[in-house]
């Protein structure tokens, strides 16, 4: 940008940005890309910056990851699955972060506290709405993003905690390989959500039970306990006591 005299504030550029308006894996899974970055037929139809930001202010349903989303489905066996690697990655980041000092909007053990919590009571509504068939529970394509986001977010974290135990000296008695392998299982999460969302084409009308990310009054009141509970217990910061 130039400014010239009788102009003194240039114009902005012009974004050219182009997104794909196809009926395609991606904007099935409501994730915004570029033409050529999916699966749909040569020459797809697009829409530009300008107009997504015009729909995403008057008219959201016609943005083309808005209307052809599919919401993500899991059954109450798969959320317990789930559970496993975030759980296990929040008690291993908490004890990194802690040591670290990080403040609350660094910690993504506190986000994913937040998710397991969620994920906690959507499983036992899927179990008890499972007594005579096998009804899942139905996340929105927000809520699958925002799953994905935290989870892949904490498989970053992982993975430089796993490199900077490998560069401590003294090393630490339990390797690095914890670490790698709970990132490792973390994507693979991502991914196969992802594709649930791509390959499921009754997870609109299916039978199933609403299920959210977004915290209850309940949720915060326990959330808020567990911490006070964590505030009373030895810091251990420095993190060689486990060496």
């Amino acid at each position: 940008m130039v400014a010239t005299p009788g102009n003194p504030q240039p114009s902005p550029a012009r974004d050219l940005t182009l997104y794909c308006a196809a009926s395609c894996d991606l904007n099935h899974a409501a994730v915004p890309h570029s033409p050529w970055d999916c699966n749909a037929p040569d020459n797809p139809p697009t829409i530009n910056e300008a107009t997504r930001r015009v729909l995403a202010d008057l008219d959201p349903d016609r943005l083309p990851w808005v209307r052809y989303a599919t919401p993500l489905v899991l059954s109450a066996g798969e959320l317990d699955r789930l559970r496993s690697p975030i759980s296990s990655a929040m008690f291993s980041l908490r004890v990194d972060e802690d040591a670290r000092d990080l403040g609350e909007a660094e910690q993504v053990s506190q986000r994913l506290e937040a998710i397991d919590q969620r994920l906690i009571g959507t499983s036992l509504d899927a179990q008890r709405a499972s007594t005579r068939l096998d009804v899942p529970a139905r996340f929105s394509c927000a809520d699958a993003n925002q799953l994905r986001q935290v989870i892949g977010e904490a498989a970053v974290r992982l993975d430089d905690y796993a490199r900077r135990r490998d560069a401590a000296n003294p090393g630490y008695l339990l390797g690095s390989e914890h670490f790698t392998k709970a990132a490792t299982e973390l994507r693979g999460w991502a991914q196969a959500t992802l594709e649930r969302q791509q390959q499921r084409p009754t997870a609109r009308s299916e039978p199933a039970i609403t299920a959210s990310l977004q915290l209850t009054d309940h949720d915060r009141e326990h959330l808020r306990e567990e911490a006070d509970h964590r505030r009373q217990w030895p810091t251990g910061r420095g993190g060689r006591g486990e060496r």
